[in-house]
């Protein structure tokens, strides 16, 4: 048997994989816990809640940060489309292993972690904004690779872990980085907060009334598209449009960028 991965990661056991995938982290997550308590922290000031009240109105009325907090709603609603069938997909319709799928996975995260130090020097250069849009454009692509993806040719989404990986770790640098740089110095956590909870609502919602309102199979072309085909190619064109709202975010740009804004 253990000559034979396939025999361990298949379909029949996947509930005991799970359960073990969840106890590994939680002990790791516990393990954390204690590095974490052992970083050194800057002394926290306590403010009244007026104070705290007076900095989420002033977020609000900064109208560069509405316009990003549109497009970041925008982004998260898109990427919340179908973000729940992906891995059943996999699993049901392209009759994938549970091997194959954590190849897919490890693929992601490897070429995510390796994209890091591309992505940190890129946006020094060009800035956040020309960023997020190579990642807009590579975010509704890589759905849309899946409207081709049969239990015979699913091949091809090595090519698209990696795409993906590569955008994903873009993606999370430039978003902390704009909010970050539109807040003013000492308001950097009220922005982060506003814009990470207006996005993940925004995620949730979106992943929710997917599942409620999910297609019939649809035909493109000679062939029939899987519901979960349509969402995805749904949410791809979502990515894309957001777009729109990303034109309207003005970043500021600091030496050695070749624009005084984007």
């Amino acid at each position: 048997m253990f000559h034979n991965p396939e025999v361990i990661f298949n379909r029949q056991n996947q509930p005991l994989f799970l359960i073990l995938v969840f106890i590994i982290a939680t002990v790791l997550g516990i393990i954390g816990l204690f590095i974490l308590n052992k970083q050194p922290d800057r002394m926290y000031r306590m403010q009244s809640d007026w104070a705290l009240r007076e900095k989420f109105f002033e977020a609000f009325g900064n109208k560069n940060f509405r316009s990003l907090l549109f497009f970041g709603i925008w982004w998260m609603l898109a990427t919340g489309v179908g973000s729940a069938f992906w891995g059943p997909f996999m699993l049901k319709k392209l009759q994938m292993s549970m091997l194959q799928l954590q190849i897919y996975n490890t693929l992601s995260i490897v070429s995510s972690l390796l994209a890091y130090p591309f992505w940190g020097r890129f946006i020094d250069r060009y800035g956040n904004k020309t960023a997020m849009s190579i990642c807009v454009a590579l975010g509704g692509f890589n759905p849309m690779l899946w409207l081709f993806l049969t239990p015979q040719n699913f091949s091809l989404l090595w090519f698209e872990a990696l795409s993906s990986g590569f955008m994903w770790s873009g993606n999370a640098i430039a978003t902390t980085n704009f909010s970050l740089a539109i807040a003013g110095k000492g308001k950097e956590q009220t922005y982060s907060a506003i814009y990470g909870a207006l996005g993940g609502i925004a995620m949730m919602c979106s992943t929710l009334l997917t599942g409620v309102f999910f297609p019939a199979p649809q035909k493109l072309g000679n062939r029939w598209l899987e519901p979960e085909q349509v969402v995805f190619g749904i949410g791809g064109i979502l990515r894309w449009l957001s777009i729109i709202p990303l034109l309207f975010v003005r970043e500021k740009v600091y030496s050695g960028m070749k624009k005084k804004y984007n």
